[in-house]
């Protein structure tokens, strides 16, 4: 396994041992959230090449840069316009965030995936 917190491969989740421990319940949820975005992606790609797919609609979108960075994304960043490891990365962002009570941060990535569909905008009344 590389230096990675966790791989993920189609739906499964393998995580590296130096990162965490036996008990995933004492492990920092913001460390798993892009590998669960992952297996979300895996599950709902439109093509039927999931892994290739989801690798390549990376690439394409990245065009040479980074697949990973994420420090351009702002309130205006459409979710889905990002690759698919910026849209993992965005997922950990605004969880580590909100576990850390940084709320300009978590505010800006709850716009980006708001615009994904990730986040309802407001609960109606009669949902509560």
């Amino acid at each position: 396994m590389n230096d990675s917190p966790a791989i993920t491969i189609e739906n499964n989740i393998y995580v590296n041992k130096n990162y965490y421990s036996y008990d995933l319940s004492k492990t920092d949820p913001g460390l798993l959230a892009p590998d669960y975005t992952h297996v979300w992606q895996y599950k709902y790609a439109p093509d039927k090449t999931r892994p290739l797919g989801i690798a390549a609609d990376s690439i394409k979108k990245m065009s040479g840069k980074n697949s990973y960075d994420i420090t351009e994304v702002n309130i205006d960043t459409k979710f889905n316009d990002l690759g698919k490891e910026q849209q993992a990365q965005v997922v950990g962002g605004y969880v580590d965030s909100q576990n850390r009570g940084d709320s300009s941060t978590s505010d800006m990535f709850s716009v980006v995936l708001k615009s994904g569909g990730l986040i309802p905008d407001v609960m109606r009344e009669e949902e509560w």
